[in-house]
């Protein structure tokens, strides 16, 4: 609640001094207070407020980030289907300004998407489910190939590689449920390189299940249990 005072407060500030751009930003980050609270349909409100000051503004940049919070809230309500829409939005709004951090964030984003999105379905028996899983583990493939192959070259901005590290995961995950158990094994080992790197225990837990998972998936129960 004080987030949303202090936002409040802010964003009459910057009304008076007629800063549009200012006013965008205070609605982003009382968006992402409402998200925090659960509140998703007044974060998406908000959120589109900011996104249409900053179209009137054109500023593309500004728009790329509200469009992710407007994906990320979609995200937050487990409406996955809107959350593409928006993070394919950004995405198109990145390459066009050329902010590759962004641009891989969001690639990032679009993999979890499509990942969750097949879990959804599940071990379904149904031959159509089936398929759809199957497009979806390819699109979560072919974003986070697309985002890793941005943050390899951006070790500036990314020293501890938590994003390369992220999206390593995702291809992992989509390489094997999608039974490329060799290359799937390859990233998930990079990524808890890294997170050994890095001391990251969370993260090393989760690089381990994801190679026990690969091992199961592939019918290699034994390495799964090492």
């Amino acid at each position: 609640d004080k987030a949303l005072e202090a936002g409040a407060e802010a964003l009459a500030l910057y009304q008076q001094c007629e800063d549009r751009e200012g006013q965008g930003v205070v609605l982003l980050n009382m968006s992402s207070a409402h998200m925090l609270k659960e509140q998703i349909n007044t974060a998406l409100e908000v959120a589109g407020e900011a996104q249409a000051l900053f179209q009137e503004l054109e500023h593309r940049q500004r728009q790329a980030q509200a469009s992710f919070f407007i994906a990320e809230a979609y995200l937050r309500g487990e409406r996955y289907e809107p959350a593409l829409q928006a993070a394919t939005k950004a995405r198109q709004l990145c390459q066009s300004v050329g902010v590759k951090v962004e641009e891989a964030d969001v690639l990032a984003f679009i993999g979890q998407c499509n990942l969750a999105l097949a879990g959804r379905i599940g071990d379904s028996k149904d031959k159509d489910e089936q398929k759809r899983a199957r497009k979806l583990f390819l699109a979560a493939l072919k974003a986070g190939k697309e985002g890793l192959a941005l943050a390899r070259k951006l070790v500036a901005d990314d020293p501890k590689r938590v994003l390369l590290s992220n999206l390593l995961m995702i291809v992992a995950q989509s390489q094997g449920a999608l039974g490329k158990s060799k290359e799937a094994l390859k990233a998930a080992n990079e990524a808890l390189k890294i997170a050994r790197e890095n001391a990251d225990q969370l993260a090393e837990c989760s690089a381990h299940v994801l190679l026990a998972q690969v091992h199961f998936w592939n019918d290699r129960p034994d390495d799964a249990r090492r």
